[in-house]
């Protein structure tokens, strides 16, 4: 099967949801050379626009699978009549993932040793290891380096990048150089939301695209400016994709 891409908000990523993921991955990625996975939302296309970094900005460009993992920017795509019109959960995409390579090897980059033993017995995955960076890994050479020779020891079919953005995401094209064999996919607190570390907002929020809502009011003192600054430029992307669609201009990414 293919994937079905699509360019939103100077973007270009894949409009497809989690089982047609998983689907495309078991047949055409799993076992053919090292590829990596993004999985975009409202912070990440804040962030390519407005705090740009090289490495984070690279990593989308050689990225092999990009995947929507925003119901808002689906909901955004409908006003806007766009044609993003499915979404791709990294926590979703996760655990599907790994209830599906049972019987092939899994590294995690990230988490703790209790998160990993309950993912082990929870999908009875045969061969799994992990190992969790210190604060900073991702400015330290020496460091990168270390997680670069444990991944090629374990020799991994799955690395699961659980570090936060954008740590996984320059650590995906770092191991790019790194002649692996495995899928890398960033997925943020997915390993800490399956061992249950992290709750993740209840169903009633995720089906009304509130996600963001629920951990504000879990974490108010820390997230509250966060995604009040995020959500303006989200605004400012959008009046700004509005013109460009009148001038046939591109920008980003966008093809």
């Amino acid at each position: 099967m293919t994937l079905d891409r699509v360019s939103f908000l100077g973007l270009s990523m894949f409009n497809n949801n989690v089982f047609e993921v998983c689907d495309y991955i078991e047949e055409n990625v799993i076992g053919k050379g090292y590829q990596y996975l993004i999985t975009p939302n409202v912070d990440h296309l804040t962030r390519l626009n407005y705090e740009y970094s090289d490495d984070f900005y690279q990593a989308y460009l050689k990225a092999s699978i990009i995947v929507n993992d925003s119901r808002i920017l689906c909901k955004v795509s409908q006003l806007l009549k766009g044609n993003l019109t499915k979404f791709c959960p990294g926590s979703d995409l996760t655990v599907e993932l790994l209830r599906r390579v049972k019987d092939k090897r899994v590294y995690i980059v990230g988490s703790n040793q209790k998160s990993v033993d309950i993912v082990q017995k929870k999908f009875k995955i045969k061969n799994i290891d992990f190992y969790s960076p210190p604060i900073g890994f991702i400015e330290n050479q020496q460091e990168c380096k270390k997680i670069a020779h444990l991944i090629k020891e374990f020799s991994p079919d799955l690395i699961v990048l659980a570090v936060g953005s954008p740590r996984q995401e320059q650590l995906a094209l770092k191991l790019s150089n790194e002649n692996l064999n495995a899928l890398a996919i960033c997925v943020g607190a997915s390993i800490d939301f399956i061992s249950g570390d992290v709750k993740r907002a209840p169903l009633v929020f995720q089906r009304c695209s509130l996600e963001w809502l629920y951990r504000i009011i879990q974490e108010p003192r820390r997230l509250f400016l966060r995604y009040f600054v995020c959500f303006f430029r989200l605004f400012k992307i959008i009046y700004r994709d509005v013109l460009n669609r009148k001038t046939n201009e591109a920008y980003l990414f966008d093809e």
